[in-house]
């Protein structure tokens, strides 16, 4: 169940991003320096995109707080993914965790959603899901080459304000 429905997301993700606009702006979307202390991790998976990569996922207070009210998350929530290579074998292929977990390897970006009810006209809306804007980091927090496109990949969740990952973070917080 778990692997079938990271295939329906990496196909709606392939199927989606050929129409959408590029994924993150990182000149709209700052990198929130201290969330791996500050934030409350909530998540550990594999990545929802369909390749061998680990995803863990941190969510600032509003998020939070929001999360344990219901419906939709407040603007000012931030929501961090450590993406992490998966660990492979000597064959070269990916070591999965009696969980079905992937076992991580390298970090290889930070991907942020910020939560904005007043996102300026140069973040056009086709880029964005919603309310939510999107960037990509490297591993220390500077910019990243992006070609994602994160918002094409979190508009078919809109019933989830869309967050993928928006069950996961409603059940941590009870």
């Amino acid at each position: 169940m778990k692997f079938a429905s990271l295939g329906v997301v990496a196909f709606l993700c392939t199927t989606i991003g050929a129409t959408a606009s590029a994924g993150g702006r990182p000149d709209q979307v700052p990198f929130p320096g201290g969330y791996a202390t500050s934030f409350m991790n909530y998540s550990l998976a594999n990545r929802a995109s369909g390749k061998p990569e680990l995803a863990k996922i941190f969510a600032n207070s509003t998020a939070q707080k929001s999360a344990g009210a219901g419906g939709a998350l407040a603007p000012g929530s931030v929501l961090v993914m450590e993406i992490y290579q998966a660990l492979r074998d000597e064959a070269g292929n990916p070591v999965i965790e009696s969980d079905g977990v992937f076992k991580s390897g390298e970090l290889t970006g930070i991907a942020v959603m910020q939560k904005r009810a007043d996102w300026p006209a140069e973040y056009p809306a086709q880029e964005r899901a919603g309310e939510w804007g999107f960037a990509l980091y490297d591993a220390k927090g500077q910019p990243k080459a992006n070609d994602l496109v994160c918002a094409g990949c979190h508009q078919p969740f809109a019933e989830q304000d869309f967050v993928i990952s928006r069950p996961r973070l409603a059940a941590a917080i009870r």
